[in-house]
């Protein structure tokens, strides 16, 4: 099976071409990259370097047979941003699917969030729970899951809307807890959990992001929105309490109260994905982090 990439450059998308699960799938990343000699290499993996807003910039994906979306502008700043910030990558997934559509490129795998649900909706979230998208990215998401599902309807398309629980990995972006919390381990301080300790997320470790994404693809004919994640609550505390026990790290945590910062919980209903995808996840929380030391002393090694 050829797949076409976008956004595999990035934190999920490195992981998917690491972890080939069919080692006869070939991926052709679509990168506006000058410089990919950082990025993983592979004989089954081709970078090609594109400009993103020409009207032929999707004409490498014309021998695919599927289409990974993963390129999205992440969220910035404090979450107090504007949808401005947002359109480009709401147009460039419309000009994906019209081209996918024109090509009979019918399987595509576009990667959601978790964020789009309404939180104060009782748990778990299930994929026909109400939305209320919390910052201007989760609403970008949302629209793209509409586009989808309209190309599903009108056109007989096998579009699969993924929503990622809260991935975590080594790799992800360094302002994020779970990054914190690592490079605080590393470094032997203690860790500081900020806000109210008793938040919970509903957090997925990378690899299991990637089985999820490859189980969507190679179900050919499925279309639709699903939840990706662990299935399990996780407060603040326990995620500290974890990383420290996992990382040898006795310099332990603190709890920095915030005033005005309310309980959230989060929880997805994975039930779907089971059933329809065949998708299970392979890591606990404990179980991930082993991994990712592993991982980290290995890049050491190296």
């Amino acid at each position: 099976m050829k797949i076409g990439v976008t956004g595999g450059t990035g934190f999920i998308g490195q992981y998917l071409l690491k972890q080939k699960k069919r080692e006869n799938d070939f991926y052709i990343v679509m990168t506006a990259q000058r410089d990919i000699q950082e990025y993983y290499h592979s004989e089954n993996i081709e970078y090609v370097c594109c400009e993103y807003e020409k009207e032929n910039a999707f004409d490498i994906f014309k021998e695919c047979d599927a289409i990974v979306h993963l390129g999205a502008q992440r969220p910035v700043g404090n979450n107090r941003n504007r949808m401005e910030d947002y359109w480009e990558g709401i147009l460039f997934t419309e000009r994906l699917f019209e081209f996918a559509y024109n090509n009979n490129i019918l399987n595509i795998v576009n990667i959601s969030s978790g964020s789009v649900y309404d939180q104060t909706l009782n748990l778990p979230y299930k994929e026909e729970s109400a939305s209320r998208p919390q910052n201007c990215y989760a609403i970008a998401k949302l629209c793209c899951e509409k586009l989808a599902h309209m190309y599903n309807r009108n056109y007989g398309m096998h579009i699969k809307s993924l929503r990622l629980g809260r991935v975590f990995g080594v790799g992800e972006r360094k302002e994020f807890m779970p990054a914190v919390f690592l490079e605080r381990c590393i470094n032997k301080e203690a860790l500081i959990v900020k806000g109210n300790e008793n938040s919970t997320k509903d957090y997925l470790y990378v690899k299991d992001a990637v089985n999820a994404i490859i189980k969507a693809y190679e179900h050919v004919n499925v279309c639709g929105v699903y939840n990706i994640s662990a299935g399990i609550e996780t407060s603040n505390l326990e995620l500290a309490d974890a990383y420290c026990k996992v990382f040898s790290n006795e310099s332990g945590y603190r709890v920095e109260h915030l005033e005005g910062v309310r309980e959230t919980r989060i929880l997805m209903d994975i039930s779907e994905a089971r059933k329809v995808l065949g998708f299970e996840t392979e890591f606990t929380l404990e179980s991930a982090l082993i991994d990712m030391s592993k991982e980290i002393g290995h890049r050491k090694i190296i």
